[in-house]
């Protein structure tokens, strides 16, 4: 087996319909691995699982946490968390690492941020677009409110001793990201998909204020953008062709400087929710979603491989790398030369210190046969990542999980 670390995904929700020994066993065991990233709370999903015992589906309750709460922590704030009703007491992150530590099997937990689906959302708590229409699937890391409730969640999540916390959704949202039943059917370029996404919620404008730009004007540029690309018969293409260069020209300088708002914005709060974490004895590790906006389900990259332009989330990820000093990616693709070309672009981006982890699925979309995973794992042992992890357990019919162990 190679030396090169790596863990098995998986919910709470697994151990408490499987039970503990049975995953365990399948983890160490089948897959060959001894470690497990567990998912601290969970955005809204429906999802199918090919081996539970118990369910064959389940719907995720949006933003419900999976872990034993301190109240005390979220004293006053807006937002509180709520535990999903379909896990019971004795299946939280912090009894379960427990669990896992007597069998020695490292844990890791999996943290969902600003993508949370909280229903019903609290008002002013989620983005709001240029029209003042809120995304109720996304929290503003903008909001003091929010930042500090995400700081709660990070302190709760670190006090069950995960080796590591994987920041998931830890910046700004895309105007398209698979919501519930999401339509649209006007092609779009990418500028247009970028302007819908921006938040002009009143703490993104304050702190756009703040920093001397006039952000009442801002969102009319970008509403009357919006209104132009909407009317157009713009071919929707991938995000190839659009550089901050190209809005400055086409939008003007003061939407640059508001673009650079936010990722001061989201740099700020990555600091201090890794600072959270290392108080709480865990790291923090930032995920970069560009695999899954791009491949997540027919696993064929939409546009040019790697990260997506970090400043259009609003964030940097070298900087963030610097923060954190890891970055998983996620390898959401079908060929191994795809994934080599993948892993080499983020390769040029990050810092040369920066500790890689790239989450692969060992069955479909992406992996016909266990072949395909080896060849998959082989592209990652040569490109010296520092972590191979797998997505997911539940998701993974069970013979697949071997192809894991023969992988490795």
């Amino acid at each position: 087996m190679t030396d090169v670390a790596g863990s098995l995904y998986t919910f709470p929700l697994d151990f408490a319909d499987a039970g503990v020994d049975r995953v365990l066993d399948d983890v160490v065991h089948r897959s060959g691995i001894n470690e497990v990233t567990i998912a601290a709370n969970y955005h809204a999903a429906r999802d199918i699982f090919p081996h539970n015992p118990r369910r064959v589906s389940y719907s995720f309750v949006g933003g419900a946490v999976h872990f034993a709460i301190d109240p005390d922590r979220y004293d006053g704030l807006p937002l509180q968390p709520f535990p999903d009703p379909g896990i019971g007491p004795g299946n939280d992150i912090a009894k379960l690492a427990e669990q896992a530590r007597r069998r020695s099997v490292e844990v890791h937990a999996w943290l969902n941020y600003c993508h949370q689906d909280i229903t019903p959302y609290v008002a002013g708590t989620v983005v709001e677009n240029a029209f003042g229409e809120p995304d109720e699937g996304q929290l503003c890391p903008s909001n003091p409110f929010v930042r500090d409730y995400l700081t709660a969640l990070t302190a709760d999540v670190a006090a069950a001793s995960p080796e590591s916390i994987i920041a998931e959704a830890i910046h700004f949202g895309q105007a398209r990201h698979g919501y519930h039943h999401e339509r649209w059917f006007t092609a779009m370029s990418p500028a247009t998909v970028l302007l819908l996404g921006l938040c002009f919620c009143r703490h993104c404008r304050n702190a756009a204020e703040s920093a001397g730009i006039d952000a009442a004007e801002v969102a009319d540029i970008v509403r009357r953008g919006i209104r132009r690309g909407l009317e157009s018969a713009a071919v929707d293409v991938g995000d190839e062709g659009l550089s901050r260069d190209t809005l400055l020209t086409d939008y003007g300088a003061e939407l640059d400087r508001f673009l650079q708002v936010r990722i001061n914005t989201v740099s700020s709060l990555a600091t201090r929710l890794a600072s959270t974490a290392r108080l709480g004895g865990s790291r923090l590790v930032c995920m970069d979603p560009a695999g899954a906006v791009r491949g997540y389900m027919p696993g064929e990259v939409s546009g040019t491989v790697g990260p997506l332009p970090a400043w259009q989330l609003g964030f940097d990820l070298a900087a963030l790398a610097k923060t954190t000093g890891e970055v998983a990616i996620l390898g959401y693709v079908r060929e191994p030369a795809v994934l080599r070309d993948v892993i080499d672009s983020y390769r040029r981006v990050l810092p040369a210190t920066t500790r890689l982890a790239v989450v692969l699925r060992p069955a479909l979309p992406d992996c016909a046969d266990s072949a395909a995973l080896a060849a998959k794992v082989r592209v990652c042992i040569e490109a010296d990542v520092d972590r191979i992890d797998f997505y997911h357990y539940a998701f993974t019919p069970t013979a697949n999980l071997s192809w894991i162990r023969d992988a490795l």
